[in-house]
């Protein structure tokens, strides 16, 4: 029983405060049980989180069991359910999943606790690695449990992730402990169930040290990873203006420095199960000089752009959220947004100088500001009194057509421009009775209006 607790003190020491609650999921299988005595050994403040999912005829009576188990042995608990009538038809598994840690995430904020435990072992890291071996993509998807991980604001916890399945099974038997088991486990219809049955205990039947083995590679990949993302965000410094990609630094890489950097850019948005021919085309996008400009849809949230000399990463909703010129926003003050090219914006009562590139002398009738597309007729007022209507502007910095579609203006509630974004503001005459907005911009070649 040492090594158990060991493990357990081992990971808390680093995270763990000693006196807040600790939430441990427990599901009443014989992992999560024996964790949960362990805990009780080492007299820890422990809260249980337990879901009934409803998915099989024993649901109710092993919520009854841990509830009965959690009165006699004087420790807290909560239960949540997950309602048949909330199942999917597909994707049952993962829905549970995201339902649990939901759950968990809402335990800990009631507790005011910063850790949750989890009983999961040698053997699940080992069939977890092997799985997505078998489903392919980048190395970063392989990387999956680790012993400790940011979650809710606070750490989730794997201590036992070097200790087998069969080790924790032995120690429960030895003490005398009652868990239940689940018996959709045996079902050869669900993947994972097929690798903890049939494909890892032949190679356990092949090399009794595959599990740690498989451990060690995982530990080892996993320090590779980081060594390798600290030594590509060097790059960001030449590579990245804002969030913006300069495709002619890019371009002067090795071949192979710009897959990996690629990878390391699109991790931004998360983007880590795109296919080797999406990594491919976005590459060629990238880098074929026949064709400046472009764009390639990675997903259903976000599209590689390319327009010269820069490329980006853009959210596809919200570049389409205003369709038509009906569609508007309110700013909100201190608020940061993004342009189309990802270069933050934002307006403020507050001055200062960092990025400053404009102040507005707007009356209380002017306010709230509003961000809509640009329509035509709109027009920006020049510091000669005149004006200059938007499409001529567009036309004159040289816009690509693809781009002007989508350009926005800030306006009052008057409808009247006072920002072209990210390429020119107006110039406003002084009023009485006025509140000064500020307006900061990170962007580049901005015109100020005159």
């Amino acid at each position: 029983m040492r090594g158990l607790q060991a493990s357990i003190q081992k990971a808390l020491k680093k995270y763990w405060d000693g006196q807040s609650k600790l939430v441990v999921a427990v599901s009443t299988g014989v992992d999560s049980m024996l964790l949960l005595h362990e805990l009780e050994q080492l007299h820890y403040p422990i809260v249980v989180a337990h879901v009934n999912h409803h998915l099989r005829t024993q649901s109710d009576q092993e919520a009854q069991f841990i509830a009965q188990y959690c009165r006699e042995h004087h420790i807290a608990i909560q239960i949540a359910d997950w309602h048949v009538a909330d199942h999917p038809d597909k994707g049952v598994e993962e829905a549970a999943r995201q339902f649990r840690y939901r759950f968990f995430s809402q335990v800990m904020d009631e507790e005011q606790s910063r850790i949750l435990l989890t009983a999961h072992h040698q053997n699940d890291l080992a069939e977890t690695v092997l799985m997505k071996l078998v489903r392919g993509g980048w190395l970063k998807t392989i990387v999956g449990l680790q012993t400790a991980r940011t979650f809710n604001n606070g750490w989730l916890l794997r201590p036992w992730l070097q200790i087998s399945k069969e080790e924790l099974l032995r120690q429960a038997q030895v003490i005398g402990l009652t868990w239940y088991e689940d018996q959709s486990n045996q079902s050869m219809a669900v993947q994972r169930n097929r690798f903890r049955h049939q494909i890892l205990p032949a190679l356990i039947k092949e090399d009794p040290k595959a599990l740690a083995h498989l451990g060690e590679f995982h530990d080892q990949l996993t320090k590779l990873l980081t060594f390798a993302e600290a030594e590509l965000s060097k790059y960001d410094v030449v590579l990245l203006d804002g969030q913006r990609l300069k495709v002619i630094e890019f371009n002067s890489l090795p071949a192979a420095t710009q897959d990996l950097y690629l990878k390391h850019y699109f991790n931004q948005a998360h983007l880590q199960r795109l296919t080797k021919d999406q990594l491919n085309q976005g590459l060629h996008l990238l880098t074929n000089q026949n064709k400046p400009q472009g764009q390639l849809d990675l997903s259903a949230d976000w599209r590689l752009v390319k327009t010269y000399q820069y490329a980006w990463l853009q959210k596809i909703k919200s570049a389409e959220t205003l369709n038509s010129p009906a569609d508007v926003a309110m700013i909100e003050l201190e608020k940061h947004y993004f342009t189309d090219d990802g270069q933050p914006f934002w307006f403020s009562k507050h001055k200062s100088t960092d990025h400053l590139i404009a102040s507005f002398n707007l009356t209380m009738e002017q306010l709230p500001l509003r961000i809509r597309k640009w329509q035509p007729g709109d027009r920006l007022r020049l510091k000669n009194g005149g004006h200059q209507k938007i499409h001529r502007i567009l036309i004159d910095q040289k816009v690509p057509q693809s781009k002007r579609t989508h350009q926005q203006v800030v306006v009052d509630q008057f409808d009247q421009v006072l920002w072209l974004v990210g390429r020119k503001t107006a110039w406003e005459t002084s009023r009485e009775t006025t509140q000064e907005i500020y307006l900061y911009y990170q962007g580049d070649n901005h015109d100020d209006g005159k």
